[in-house]
């Protein structure tokens, strides 16, 4: 099989056009460094370049910056002749079409790194699929975690503390307006959210006993409190490493039906049992419920449909049970 050669997606003349415009409008900086970073220019000199800006901004603020003030800068950090030279900066900015368009300039260089990022991921995947000792869901958790790593720096952004704190008040003040409520998801158990406060991001919580004590019938409990008999709906994944994801459905039809599972079991239903349960199935229907029963689960497999069950919403993760998972073809007990 023949290997095809991959050029580098980048675009030389939209670099020399984003640094040029800050170089002639000064103002333009913190609008282009917003939006790229010395690191997302292909052409080494321009890396060298955008780290000078930017050393001179956080060193010098708002003070001026032109082919002189930049030249002295490159001179000091021992980098002119790196930078391409005198002639090659005053080039960049005698290249620019528009300063007006320069936001647009640095959004194409952007897009061009993220393509080069996503290349490069793509490399690392093709090179650890080529190495025989490594575990195929080993690989498969690394590229879905290089892809998690790109999007990430792309779209995570600071945020205001003014925004922050808005938001935290209308969470406080909406959760005063429901009287008793807590501040986190409630699991419908008063007492236990009245210890908790609710259940919280980044939480773990672990439900603790004996076999056939009723940890699972716990669980289910609170995925139909919480993603089917509340008025804002809550997203869960579901991880049974025991039960299928028919008799766990079965389950909560039968809960939210009251009817019991003997009368399932033994096929003992009624004509009136029906209505309850088609209104049960109604009230169920596009609850936000995710529900993987994979056997053996591995910790790598859970963390990789866990990432994606978060992108589709899921606020809440259950596993039942943990000494089921494997771990590298062994139990995790």
């Amino acid at each position: 099989m023949s290997s095809v050669e991959i050029v580098a997606p980048y675009n030389q003349q939209a670099e020399i056009a984003c640094l040029g415009s800050v170089l002639l409008k000064n103002s333009l900086i913190d609008d282009v460094f917003s939006i790229v970073g010395p690191e997302d220019f292909y052409d080494g000199r321009h890396q060298i370049i955008a780290k000078s800006v930017l050393n001179h901004r956080n060193s010098r603020g708002q003070e001026p910056i032109d082919i002189i003030t930049l030249t002295n800068q490159l001179r000091s950090e021992e980098s002119l002749l790196e930078a391409g030279g005198v002639e090659y900066i005053s080039n960049l900015i005698s290249s620019v079409p528009t300063t007006s368009n320069a936001e647009y300039y640095a959004q194409i260089v952007s897009e061009k790194s993220l393509l080069r990022n996503i290349i490069d991921a793509g490399n690392d995947i093709i090179a650890d699929a080529t190495k025989e000792e490594i575990d195929v869901y080993q690989i498969l958790d690394k590229a879905q975690q290089h892809l998690f790593d790109i999007v990430k720096k792309k779209y995570e952004d600071f945020e205001d503390f003014n925004n922050v704190l808005q938001k935290t008040f209308d969470t406080i003040q909406k959760h005063y307006n429901e009287k008793g409520s807590a501040i986190g998801i409630e699991s419908g158990f008063t007492k236990l959210d009245e210890l908790l406060a609710g259940f919280h991001s980044s939480n773990l919580i672990v439900i603790g006993g004996r076999p056939s004590m009723g940890k699972t019938a716990l669980a289910l409990s609170m995925v139909q409190n919480i993603a089917i008999d509340r008025k804002d709906r809550v997203g869960i994944g579901f991880f049974s490493l025991e039960m299928s994801s028919y008799e766990l459905c079965m389950r909560l039809l039968c809960a939210e039906s009251k009817i019991s599972m003997e009368k399932l079991r033994k096929n003992a239903l009624i004509e009136s049992d029906w209505p309850k349960l088609i209104s049960g199935a109604e009230k169920m229907h596009q609850s936000p419920i995710y529900i993987d029963d994979s056997p053996g689960l591995t910790m790598l497999e859970l963390s990789s449909k866990a990432r994606r069950m978060v992108q589709l919403g899921v606020k809440l993760i259950i596993v039942d049970y943990l000494q089921l998972m494997s771990y590298q073809g062994g139990r995790a007990d």
